[in-house]
């Protein structure tokens, strides 16, 4: 392979991993994880094809590098999908509970209404 498209692997796999840690927010991230996860595992492929046709030492090195960011992006994709898939809901509240505390809001205002006329 081309050290080029080697030192173009080992960029875009950096530039991917730090996209990823920038712009992560707690909420609404699955999508956006599943697509860097994706990503991430053309670059392993990619890396490793790389590494393994790579015909100098130059070529060896960069390919190798290639291949601990694109492993270490991957690993990091995966680990914080499914850190988000077996997260637990957001506890906000429902329905439900809005209407028991609206009961419980007038229970409350009809029996100070009631102490205050005895």
């Amino acid at each position: 392979m081309d050290p080029t498209i080697a030192a173009y692997v080992v960029l875009l796999a950096l530039a991917l991993g730090l996209t990823g840690a920038l712009r992560a927010e707690r909420e609404h991230c699955g999508r956006g994880l599943l697509i860097v996860t994706t990503l991430a595992g053309f670059l392993v492929v990619a890396a490793v094809s790389a590494l393994l046709t790579s015909q100098s030492a130059l070529e060896l090195v960069l390919s190798t590098v290639a291949v601990f960011f694109a492993a270490q992006a991957a690993a990091t994709a995966f680990l914080l999908l499914r850190q988000e898939v077996h997260a637990e809901p957001a506890d906000e509240p429902d329905e439900q509970d809005l209407l028991d505390e609206a009961d419980r809001e007038r229970q409350f205002a009809h029996e100070r209404t009631g102490k205050e006329g005895a």
